[in-house]
């Protein structure tokens, strides 16, 4: 056998079942990273007793990579969030007038601009949409209806249909102290489901990706503000450029 074989061989030997897993996003990061600098130290420090850091280094890489650990198992514990509700709340100010912002959230199609785990919507029928989003490197798909339309003042839709995941969103909207433009307020809850991809999904759901969003915004309110985009431009804008300041 060669060397890729070999190769080949090892990883899928290292690979756990999602199912199976027990080790968090999280905790698989840390658990890596203190494991490359044990190695590295004994490595450094390898005549000198260094050698002995090695074997506790290769156990806390091992973890890290197959999101497995023993002594958990044999605790019945895990660090993976049991497919529990993810909520994001944040709220901002934008110094554009409120039919403006409200005007580009009313038309969700405009989401895959801003946020990058969303990939596309479009609309089927009026209130209705169709969805793509990626997390983990995977397309989910599933239909969306709006909810609640109070115009200038709050939009919400919920999903309709999804199998692995369920979506609700509701976007609200206030004139900000002394006329200074919008502040706006998004709420985003996605449930996973209790499938064995919605626990694939609910570890993607984490502080992580909280940031994501949070970095969407933040470009929203870029380009709302530098006039790179406003809500009654019809036509779209390659969402690459914009990733790209940020």
């Amino acid at each position: 056998m060669n060397a890729f074989g070999m190769l080949s061989l090892l990883q899928k030997a290292m690979l756990v079942a999602p199912d199976k897993q027990n080790v968090g996003t999280t905790d698989r990061i840390f658990s890596s990273a203190a494991g490359i600098l044990l190695g590295y130290t004994g490595i450094r420090n390898f005549k000198r007793g260094g050698f002995a850091l090695l074997l506790p280094a290769g156990y806390l890489l091992i973890r890290g990579t197959r999101g497995y650990c023993q002594f958990y198992n044999m605790a019945g514990f895990s660090t993976i969030p049991n497919s529990e509700p993810f909520e994001f709340n944040k709220s901002l100010t934008i110094h554009r007038n409120r039919i403006e912002v409200y005007n580009f959230w009313r038309r969700l199609e405009n989401l895959p601009l801003i946020m990058k785990h969303i990939k596309n919507v479009e609309k089927v029928t009026e209130g209705k949409y169709y969805w793509e989003a990626e997390f983990n490197n995977r397309t989910f798909k599933w239909n969306a209806e709006v909810i609640e339309d109070m115009p200038n003042e709050r939009i919400s839709w919920t999903t309709t249909d999804a199998s692995d995941i369920r979506n609700t969103g509701t976007v609200e909207f206030y004139d900000a102290p002394r006329n200074k433009g919008t502040v706006m307020r998004v709420t985003m809850v996605y449930t996973p489901e209790r499938t064995r991809v919605g626990k694939m999904i609910a570890r993607f759901l984490d502080p992580f990706f909280s940031q994501m969003i949070k970095d969407d915004l933040k470009r929203f309110k870029h380009m709302m503000e530098s006039d790179d985009i406003t809500a009654d431009k019809s036509k779209k804008i390659k969402q690459e450029k914009y990733k790209e300041k940020f």
